[in-house]
């Protein structure tokens, strides 16, 4: 499971759909690698705090999770 999803979240970042968070997806792709928060928020320079919301955030949505969501407007 783990390795359909590390391949998936590949497949989606190789194809750059409109509305990607590559830097989130990135972020959630090195976390199910292994790699620690902190070296993770190194590596991509975002905060820690960042990192761990992400992969909070992945862990509650799933995939969609690493689009942009819409904004409502004013």
């Amino acid at each position: 499971m783990l390795r359909t999803l590390k391949r998936e979240i590949r497949e989606i970042i190789s194809k750059k759909p409109k509305g990607l968070n590559e830097t989130k997806a990135r972020a959630i792709l090195l976390h199910l690698e292994g790699m620690k928060t902190n070296e993770i928020a190194k590596i991509l320079q975002v905060h820690k705090s960042t990192v761990y919301r992400w992969v909070k955030e992945f862990e509650r949505e799933g995939e969609k999770c690493l689009f942009y969501k819409e904004r409502k407007r004013r």
